[in-house]
């Protein structure tokens, strides 16, 4: 019964004050920033889609809708998008995976995060329940920090790219500006999400 409770519990934690001991009322409280930055962004992309006279935006799904499931060596997987979306881009139309990232942040989280999606990737089903087209993973972080720290690790993670950005970047330059990087051995400039596929 005490681990239950320490689960739940509201005290502070020892080594930082600012969140909850208890893991989860910790991850219950996280709940509302993580989905406020997923509906901010998918706004933020039909309004900049709107403005645009170059660009469409198609079937931008939430993540109840967006998850996929798919078969690999006889056992069933699944991978839970953020959101998901086609963007068409002078008449080159392209799927997106969104994933608003608040917790692959750290050397440790980064490669169990990006496991699920090189599975899917190297199964084959990618191009297949996408048009024959690999969907782009986009990976969105609060800070330029914790962006940096991903990409470290993303570069050494083989038979996946991943696109990412930060808040800061998105703000500056908008979903549709150069806010976007690929990791290395890409190059680290920043350029438009049209620009990459």
């Amino acid at each position: 019964m005490g681990l239950a409770l320490d689960r739940w519990t509201s005290q502070p934690a020892v080594s930082n004050p600012k969140v909850y001991a208890g893991t989860a009322l910790r991850a219950l409280a996280s709940q509302p920033r993580h989905h406020g930055g997923v509906v901010n962004f998918a706004a933020a992309l039909t309004a900049e889609v709107s403005r645009s006279e170059d660009h469409d935006l198609f079937d931008l799904l939430p993540t109840h809708r967006s998850s996929i499931g798919y078969r690999r060596n006889q056992t069933n997987y699944m991978i839970h998008p953020d959101a998901s979306f086609t963007l068409e881009y002078k008449g080159k139309w392209h799927p997106f995976l969104l994933e608003f990232e608040r917790r692959a942040t750290t050397p440790k989280r980064i490669p169990q995060r990006l496991a699920s999606y090189r599975r899917y990737f190297t199964s084959g089903w990618a191009e297949r329940d996408h048009g024959g087209r690999k969907p782009g993973v986009l990976f969105v972080f609060e800070t330029p920090e914790s962006e940096t720290a991903f990409l470290d690790v993303a570069d050494a993670t083989e038979g996946l790219d991943v696109i990412t950005a930060n808040a800061e970047a998105l703000a500056e330059h908008g979903i549709l500006g150069e806010a976007w990087i690929l990791p290395p051995p890409h190059s680290l400039d920043r350029a438009p999400l049209a620009g990459l596929y």
